[in-house]
């Protein structure tokens, strides 16, 4: 399945989830500062689980970072 990650085409087993994605790009342990969008549209941490991605999906992943 084809999706792009913050611009960059990527491919994927099949239908993932958002949590199980994050998971497969090893980023599920980032505990807070990690935003999700889904073709423009935040995905709220409680529904990461319940959200599944498609094929063609463009998504982006912030992780806020500390500094000055």
């Amino acid at each position: 399945m084809q999706v792009t990650v913050n611009g960059e085409p990527r491919e994927l087993p099949g239908a993932l989830s958002v949590g199980d994605f994050l998971r497969h790009l090893r980023l599920a342990h980032l505990e807070g500062g990690v935003a999700v969008c889904v073709n423009g549209e935040v995905i709220r941490r409680a529904d990461w689980p319940r959200v599944t991605l498609h094929h063609d999906d463009h998504i982006e992943i912030v992780h806020a970072t500390q500094g000055g």
